[in-house]
């Protein structure tokens, strides 16, 4: 069988056995934060804004596969600890919380008037960005997908265990 095209680099999923950290992918996420600061405080069309609306769309993802991982990963979950709220999965009450509380500021950044005149400037850009980085992201995944699908590869079974080894 043909290896499988990862859907990040692998060197982003490797493990200091000194620092039990990520350590490369630390650095990159260092590198390419500080860039996009130095970005942001040279070029007078950019703004937080956009920054701000794909960070909270991102940790909305997050949030969703926090609502649905009890249920698609029930022997990991069951495996953390498994609580329970009135019967729910504490994760998933977590995750409905973070869906409401979070999409509620996005929907603030994006409608009150009073809070995006501050980025009035920026704001077209700064919607750009964040729908251009669910959506690049949405394709790299499905090209990732579609390569090894196409390869005989099952991304989806990469994912049955956590961490997918």
């Amino acid at each position: 069988m043909s290896e499988a095209l990862p859907t990040v680099p692998k060197a982003a999923g490797d493990v200091s056995d000194r620092y039990h950290t990520p350590v490369k992918a630390i650095v990159f996420a260092t590198i390419t934060g500080e860039v996009a600061l130095i970005l942001l405080t040279v070029n007078a069309s950019a703004s937080l804004l956009g920054a701000l609306l794909a960070q909270i769309m991102a940790f909305i993802v997050v949030s969703l596969a926090g609502i649905v991982f009890p249920y698609r990963l029930k022997s990991v979950w069951e495996s953390a600890g498994a609580r329970r709220i009135a019967g729910i999965p504490a994760v998933t009450l977590a995750g409905i919380g973070g869906v409401i509380a979070l999409g509620g500021m996005m929907l603030m950044f994006i409608v009150n008037p009073t809070i995006n005149a501050t980025f009035a400037v920026t704001r077209r850009l700064s919607l750009a960005f964040m729908v251009g980085v669910v959506v690049v992201g949405a394709i790299w995944y499905a090209v990732a997908f579609a390569v090894n699908r196409s390869k005989g590869i099952d991304l989806g079974l990469v994912y049955r265990e956590i961490p997918p080894e």
